[in-house]
């Protein structure tokens, strides 16, 4: 695979912040703090958030089943 794009790095950067931010406001919505969420350190919580955690598919699930939510639900 060769070297990604200026363009291609934009695109991933900007589904990172939407999906950071959808995971915080799907925990908000819970009613729950980064301290609260259950199965995770809060500083591990904080780096989803931050969108600065390349999140696996396994994550992505964990995050979900926690959060009760559907994976797509992060990529709206």
């Amino acid at each position: 695979m060769g070297k990604r794009t200026t363009a291609e790095e934009k695109r991933l950067e900007k589904l990172s912040r939407q999906v950071a931010l959808n995971i915080q406001a799907a925990r908000k919505a819970r009613g729950l703090t980064q301290e609260q969420v259950e199965g995770f350190e809060p500083r591990v919580w904080q780096r989803f958030e931050s969108g600065k955690q390349n999140l696996t598919l396994r994550t992505i699930s964990r995050i979900c089943h926690v959060l009760k939510i559907e994976p797509k639900d992060l990529f709206k």
